[in-house]
């Protein structure tokens, strides 16, 4: 290399025979700019809607450091919940034992209201969203409840519900056959599904339906990629009628563990135990041919696939032969159980089917053929790791498809539903209470489940076993898989624009009286944006941080421009009005609205 500083006298000649440097042959991949730090600001902002619930200053500071992998490493140490579980002890199923009339009537109203509705659980999730330091763990679990379906509002105690949102906390990052395990004996799952009223003789499909339909497998045999396989011109059933009254069978005889401790370490007297795993109830206390108790202990076929590790139960001989019968009918369910977990978690459909539920609830609803394969086969390749899901998720958000600051695909995205719209606005302007009292450390008390219901969704508590929206719906008109939209309609898109509207302008008002039901409020912290349209009197500064802060840099050009002029019809003394004004007509966009 040849360099002139300040010479005359023309070019300077290459040497004879000298030819330029070809370009490699082979060109290497691009460092990973997701496990360096830096970032682009682009992506991170987007990365922060997707592996949590919205970016905040002190993620963002996280974020610089760290980059993105090191992060989610950070992430799977983090202890949880940051905001304690409520404390929820189990009660008496008769509401007025368990809240007597002789309480004060403030005292009884509280009573109830605390422990026979969502209400303390739903100000919780609220909360540890909104706060807490586990953003990845929690945003997995919610991503999970959406595939592992139980409604808060079908519980008789919100104590019942505590432990199902707790397996789903504990496992988010665990193996997915361990949660299938924790999940079937679930006793909040068992009441939803009707398993805990199955029987030999009055068996009932719900369950094993919904462990298959929903939960594992789904209607359709799979390719790798989450495409069906097609015969004939036609998809292939994963299973059949008959298939379900086989898996029927094993599910029936489990109930709560109502047994004192030590046996059944949570059990109260005269209280349904919804804490323990269900367990095997005989029914009867000497067994015999004709009447084998609860559990039914005749053969069962299971699914038959390649490599499957059991197709077939036989029938339980020893449970009959008037030697420990009781034991053996409980260590022939339990055995049976197992078998047809594995029977159902090594079916080849499992990795396609989840992985591509887990990137539709993280990433875009309709995900490439290609993005899905990637992801299963992670899962595939973790099947046996305590830590898999850990490492799909972690697949799912360092994905090429997943990263960078710009995507303009038409078909790429997903709407924020109503929790993650709410969420996400609340934590970008650093949410607070509404209520300036010392005891609310100007902190939201969480009671912002009202806000969110007009809006289509109740958290915690979705109208069905399909969740909130259905995972296939396709949006009218298009080819394209957009889940979200399924609960998108004039009356919720009006209650959406509401909420921003609220919160912008006004807040969620904590009040002293109905006794303190929400005792803090919720408020956004304007003082930022404000700042920022102080600093500029044409609005530029405001428009761009707002740019960054809610669309990581990608609002167009015809955006901006009808910002600007809605700003300027505000006077430049009033910096506060002008944030509002520019912050509203963001949030309640399409371009805000739609994750990209």
């Amino acid at each position: 290399v040849r360099l002139g500083l300040g010479a005359t006298g023309g070019k300077i000649a290459d040497d004879a025979d000298a030819v330029p440097t070809p370009a490699p042959r082979n060109v290497s991949a691009p460092k990973d700019s997701v496990s360096s730090l830096s970032m682009p600001d682009g992506d991170r902002f987007r990365f922060m809607e997707q592996a949590a619930f919205g970016a905040n200053a002190s993620l963002d500071f996280r974020l610089r450091q760290l980059g993105a992998a090191r992060w989610i490493n950070e992430q799977a140490a983090k202890p949880y919940p940051s905001v304690p579980y409520p404390n929820l002890p189990l009660k008496s199923g008769n509401k007025n034992i368990g809240c007597p009339f002789s309480l004060p009537e403030d005292q009884r109203f509280r009573c109830e209201l605390d422990h026979y509705s969502p209400y303390l659980i739903q100000r919780w999730y609220f909360t540890d969203t909104l706060y807490g330091e586990a953003q990845l763990r929690r945003r997995a679990a919610w991503s999970l409840s959406k595939i592992w379906v139980v409604a808060a509002d079908k519980m008789e105690q919100a104590r019942w519900h505590l432990e199902y949102l707790k397996i789903l906390d504990r496992h988010a990052f665990g193996n997915y056959r361990e949660l299938m395990r924790e999940m079937t004996l679930n006793p909040a799952m068992g009441n939803y599904l009707d398993m805990m009223q199955s029987t030999r003789t009055s068996p009932n499909e719900n369950y094993p339906r919904e462990i298959l339909q929903l939960f594992s497998i789904g209607l359709d045999e799979l390719n790798l990629n989450g495409t069906p396989k097609i015969s004939g011109g036609n998809r292939i059933p994963t299973y059949t009628q008959d298939d379900l009254v086989q898996f029927t069978m094993v599910f029936t005889g489990w109930t709560t563990c109502n047994a004192a401790p030590p046996a059944c370490p949570n059990s109260v007297p005269g209280t349904a135990n919804y804490i323990d795993p269900m367990v095997l109830t005989v029914g009867v206390s000497n067994p015999t041919a004709a009447n084998p108790g609860n559990h039914d202990i005749g053969a069962k076929t299971l699914l038959s696939y390649p490599n499957a590790p059991f197709t077939q139960i036989a029938a339980c001989a020893d449970c009959i032969d008037g030697v420990n019968d009781l034991q053996d009918i409980k260590n022939y369910a339990a055995d049976s159980l197992e078998k047809t977990l594995d029977n159902i978690y090594n079916h080849p459909n499992v990795a396609p089917f989840v992985s591509k539920r887990l990137i539709q609830h993280l990433i875009t609803g309709d995900p490439s053929p290609a993005y899905v394969a990637r992801i299963a086969t992670v899962f595939n390749n973790n099947r046996q790791n305590p830590q898999q899901l850990l490492e799909v998720f972690r697949a799912i958000l360092l994905d090429p498809e997943a990263r960078g600051s710009r995507k303009t695909a038409p078909d790429y995205g997903k709407l924020r539903e109503p929790f993650q719209l709410a969420v996400n606005f609340l934590r970008a302007f650093n949410v607070k209470s509404s209520n300036p009292a010392a005891s609310c450390q100007n902190r939201s008390d969480g009671f912002i489940s009202p806000q969110i219901v007009p809006m289509g969704q109740e958290v915690l508590s979705p109208p069905s076993v399909f969740s909130y929206y259905s995972p296939e719906y396709v949006l009218p008109g298009t080819s394209i898989n957009a889940p979200e939209f399924n609960i998108l309609d004039t009356e919720t898109t009006f209650h959406r624009s509401n909420f921003i509207n609220l919160m912008t302008y006004v807040y969620i008002f904590y009040q002293d009286g109905d006794f303190s039901v929400v005792p803090c409020g919720t408020a956004i912290n304007l003082s930022e944006a404000q700042g920022w349209a102080a600093s500029d009197s044409n609005g530029t500064a405001l428009i761009e941080n707002l740019n960054l802060r809610l669309m990581h840099g990608a609002m167009s050009f015809e955006m901006k421009s009808d910002l600007l002029e809605a700003i300027a019809a505000i006077p430049a003394f009033d910096p506060a009005s002008r944030a509002k004004q520019a912050i509203y007509l963001v949030a309640t966009s399409s371009q805000y609205q739609v994750q990209r």
